[in-house]
Formats: C-alpha cells, structure tokens, sequence
C-alpha cells in the first residue's frame, strides 16, 4: 500500500502536455516565411492579407514543411507535426491566402510586373514602378467613383445610375451529352443592366440567330430600359461600363444616348462613365454569378425560353428578365443620327435648350 502526500491531479489541464515545442512551432514559421509572397495588384490600399503562388495550398507547403524537417541533422529524432496542427499554425500565425489561377489578369500589370522584375536599370524600375502605382490609384478612384454614384442613386430620387455588360456566352443546347463539344452549338447572350436605385438586376437575352452582341444591340437594351423601365422624375442618368470599344465606347452608343436625352421627358443630362481596363468588377457580375448557379442544377437546356424560364422562378426578387431582343428591336446607327439635332454638340450630354 503506498504511502505519503498524494496530491490529487483531478481535473488539472493536460494543455501543457499536448502543446506542440516552440521549437517545432518556430521551425515551421520559418519554413513558411521562405515563401514568396505577393500583395494583390487590383487594390492598391494597404492590406496585411497576402497571396502565396497560384496553385500553392497548405497541403503543399506541408509536404516541403517536411522535406526540409527531414534535412536538419541537428533536430535528428524529433517527428514532423502532424497536419492538423501545422494546418492550425497556418492560419493563425499568419493571414496568407492561397491565390487561385489567373484568369483574367490586368494587361498593364502583367507589363509593368514584368518590367519591374526585368533586367533594365534602376532608374527604368523605378520609372515603371510609379506609372503602376498610377495605374492602380486611377482604378481605385475609379471604382470609388462608381460606388458613390450608385449610393447617390439610392437616396436621390432625380439620379439613377446603372451598370451594364455582357455575360459570357451560354451554349444551346445545354446537355451533357459527350458528343455535343465536338459539335457548333448556337450562342446565347445575355445583356444585364443593374440599376441602383432598387438594386435589381435585368436582363435582354436572345439567340445568335437573331442579333449579334455588338454595339447595336448593347444600345438597343439601353434604350429599351431607358424607353420603359427608367423612373419618370429621373433628370440625371449615370452609366458605368467596362471600356470595350466594340460594344460600349464608341460613337453608336453616343449617338443612341444623344437621341434619348433629345426625346424623354425628364432627362436633363446622361454621364457615361467607364472603370480602367483590367480591374472591372460590375454589379452584373453579381447578377451573372447567381443566375449561372441556378443553371448547375439544369443538365438539359433546350431553349432561349429553358434559359429564361430557370431564372424566373429562382431570381424573382433580385433579377429580371425585361425580353428577348428580336432583331427587329435593333436601330442603325443612321436611325439614331437622324433622332438627333443636327445643331447639337454630342459631347455635351445635356439638352441643347441649356438644362444641366
């Protein structure tokens, strides 16, 4: 039988026993401090949030966690952590994110990156260093630019302010069929136009057969929605655009938006306004993203009307289709010349009896 002072130990933490060595914990801090790291180029703001590579994942730093564990002689004996704690490290000793692939990266940047990571002078990096930093701040006045035209257009009821573009193409049909990516399918577009004033998206959707996706049916939705959606004590309309020269700046829109402020009867004045090239994000691809994943659940669609039809009943409150556009909907661009006075400047944007 034993004998002496027994303390009791009931109920005593075990965290001391199961905390992972200093040691171990310093080792893989270093480890992940080895790895390049990159602030993201489409916002210029400090951030303490940096990328990793593209295609880099915890999953892959462990295993290089472990090949450089498995080279030091001098911590011979002790184990590798096990992934779930180095995982826990991870994220809470540092605010890393692994970056996905690039897409759709900004041109510009791309040049200037590669420049400034070149073999030039200083004195050329540092030359191509300040025109990036241009670059991103004209990005960054610009998306604040259009955050608060679309905050105006929430409380004023005289402002409206709209976004528009193009979604990608839909095939049709849409079925899962091996053979059909083989084949030519027919297109479908999709021309969504976000208003702020109730921020709800609509949509013009049509077939290729029927009209193209140029400039001339980018404007014939304006005018469609301008014609019958837009609010009538409107007198001040904003627009915001990506800076796609085929589809949106360009005279044909100019011409259409001149013609529109000629023959309404509110509107006193139509600013059309573009975001810098590279660094887009739209209200419509809000729009975009919830409609495409109402189309993951549909395996098999047919028709324009399957594609309309699978958005109505899922989209009601947040998005609306307006109509197809027929190609009997479209004008040419001598249609919208003639609608306009022939005495008026069409860089002004205002009326020509002087409202602003």
């Amino acid at each position: 039988m034993r004998t002496g002072n027994l303390s009791d130990k009931r109920g005593e933490s075990q965290r001391d026993k199961n905390k992972t060595p200093e040691a171990d914990v310093d080792f893989i801090v270093n480890t992940i401090n080895k790895l390049p790291k990159y602030s993201s180029h489409y916002r210029r703001e400090q951030t303490e949030t940096l990328y990793l590579e593209p295609g880099m994942t915890v999953q892959k730093i462990y295993n290089l966690y472990k090949t450089e564990f498995a080279a030091q002689e001098e911590i011979a004996g002790r184990k590798c952590v096990e992934f779930s704690t180095f995982k826990k490290i991870f994220y809470n000793e540092f605010n890393l994110r692994c970056k996905s692939l690039k897409k759709d990266t900004c041109n510009k940047c791309d040049a200037y990156a590669t420049a400034i990571q070149g073999y030039g002078s200083k004195e050329e990096k540092e030359l191509k260093l300040q025109e990036h930093n241009a670059h991103l701040e004209k990005a960054e006045l610009l998306r604040s630019k259009m955050k608060d035209d679309f905050e105006r257009a929430k409380v004023n009821n005289n402002i409206e302010c709209l976004s528009f573009d193009l979604e990608k193409t839909l095939p049709l049909p849409r079925i899962p069929t091996n053979i059909i990516f083989y084949k030519r399918q027919l297109w479908v577009y999709n021309c969504g136009i976000h208003a702020a004033s109730n921020e709800k998206g609509y949509c013009y959707v049509w077939a290729e057969g029927e009209a193209g996706r140029g400039a001339q049916e980018v404007r014939s939705c304006l005018l469609n929605y301008i014609d019958d959606k837009l609010p009538k004590n409107v007198d001040h309309l904003i627009l915001w655009s990506d800076s796609c020269g085929g589809q949106n700046r360009n005279i044909k829109l100019t011409l259409m938006l001149k013609a529109a402020l000629q023959s309404h009867q509110t509107l006193k004045t139509i600013s059309m306004r573009f975001l810098e090239p590279g660094h887009i994000f739209l209200p419509n691809d809000t729009d975009f993203g919830k409609y495409e994943s109402c189309l993951k659940g549909h395996q098999r669609i047919y028709s324009v009307d399957d594609y309309i039809n699978t958005s109505v009943h899922h989209l009601l409150n947040t998005i609306s289709i307006l109509t197809t556009l027929e190609r009997e909907v479209g004008y040419s661009s001598y249609t919208w010349a003639t609608r306009v006075n022939s005495e008026s400047s069409i860089t002004t944007g205002t009326k020509k009896n002087g409202s602003h």
